[in-house]
Order: structure tokens, then C-alpha cells, then sequence
């Protein structure tokens, strides 16, 4: 019996050791993080002023001596219609045009155009031959930027006087819209006739003296 209540005891406290509570395990201290630098970019807008800003001029700085021209200047009065004509001032024809049946031969203008004024140009001659009664016109046109010469066409008879003088007026519109050019020499030619209609004399070719235009220059 003794024996038996050794052996309930050893039991008892064997059980009481194995219910004791085991201590905890102490856990390793937390590391604090590491503190992180943020770069921040802040853009700012620099607005400009109204009025740029001006650096003065030093005082002391002398400023550069300009030479005026002593002599006065003469103003330049802007060409008019009445000073410079379109057409310019009338055209006498070399004598060594004239041939034998003609002289004294004079033409309004160097030009004429159909859109700009004059819009016409005039003829002044005196045969000198007395068989001469009537006067015939030819023309042509020649564009200035080609090299084809057409044909002669007749612009009309001369009106006469006494004394044996002609003379014509005669209108760009006349010009057969086929012939005319934006930029041609008016080619001219005078035909004297007799009173039977036959050719008398003529003169030379009257070239690259008038220009004929279809719009102002």
C-alpha cells in the first residue's frame, strides 16, 4: 500500500510539472525604416511685363556724332498723265523712212493700248509726190516675245486736205481681235495712190517705234 500511494504521488507531480506554462520566447527588436528623401521638381511660370525692361545707358558713355549733308535735296515729284503721258510725246520719223513719195511724217505716241489710255493713236504726213490723191494705212503686230511676223492687214485711207496732207486717227479696238497682242510692236506702212487707184510710192517699213498693249503696263 505504501508502495502504491509513492508511486500516485510521483504521477501527480510529474503531471502538476507538465502543466506549467512555458515562458515565451523573447522576440528580436524591430528595426526602424529607413527614412527616404523625396525630390519634389516645382515648375514655375515667369510671366513677362508688359514693357521689356530697359538697361540705362551709362552716363558717361558719348554717343556717336552723325554728319548731316549740308546740301538740300531736291524732291522727286511722282510721274502724272499730264508730266509723262502713257503714250509719251509725238514721234517724228526719220527722214530716211520716208521713201521718195513722202515727208514731214509724225505719230501721236510711242504707244496705245485697248484698256488703257490713249486708247488711240494718230498719223500726220505730206506727200510729196503731187501725183499722190489717197493714202492707204497697213499695220501689223508683233508680239515682242516671239519671232513670227504675220501678214499686213489694211487699217483704212488717210483723210486728206489741200496741199497734199494726210492724216488718221486710229483706235486700238480697230485692231481685228485675232492680231492684237498683250505686248507687240505696231508695225506701220503708208501707200500713196493716184487718182486712178494705182500705187504711186510708199514708205519704208516703220518698225519697233509704236508698241500696241491690251492692258495698262
Amino acid at each position: 500500500m505504501k508502495h502504491l500511494t509513492m508511486i500516485l504521488l510521483a504521477v501527480l507531480l510529474a503531471g502538476c510539472s507538465a502543466l506549467q506554462p512555458v515562458p515565451p520566447t523573447p522576440q528580436p527588436t524591430p528595426i526602424p525604416p529607413t527614412p527616404q528623401v523625396i525630390l519634389a521638381t516645382v515648375i514655375v511660370t515667369v510671366i513677362p511685363t508688359d514693357a521689356p525692361t530697359m538697361v540705362p545707358i551709362p552716363t558717361n558713355t558719348p554717343l556717336p556724332t552723325i554728319d548731316l549733308p549740308t546740301q538740300t535735296l531736291a524732291l522727286v515729284t511722282p510721274a502724272t498723265e499730264t508730266s509723262t503721258p502713257f503714250g509719251g510725246g509725238p514721234v517724228t520719223v526719220p527722214s530716211s523712212l520716208y521713201g521718195s513719195a513722202f515727208s514731214n511724217i509724225t505719230i501721236s505716241g510711242s504707244r496705245f493700248s485697248l484698256r488703257c489710255e490713249p486708247k488711240s493713236i494718230a498719223f500726220d504726213l505730206t506727200a510729196s509726190d503731187i501725183y499722190i490723191t489717197a493714202v492707204e494705212f497697213y499695220y501689223r503686230i508683233r508680239d515682242k516675245n516671239s519671232t513670227y511676223v504675220p501678214d499686213w492687214s489694211l487699217g483704212g485711207n488717210l483723210e486728206a486736205e489741200s496741199g497734199g496732207h494726210f492724216f488718221l486717227t486710229f483706235g486700238a479696238d480697230e485692231v481685228v481681235p485675232d492680231n492684237r497682242k498683250a505686248n507687240g510692236w505696231f508695225d506701220i506702212q503708208f501707200v500713196g495712190l493716184n487718182k486712178l487707184g494705182q500705187v504711186v510710192g510708199r514708205t519704208e517699213k516703220l518698225v519697233d517705234i509704236v508698241t500696241y498693249t491690251i492692258d495698262c503696263p
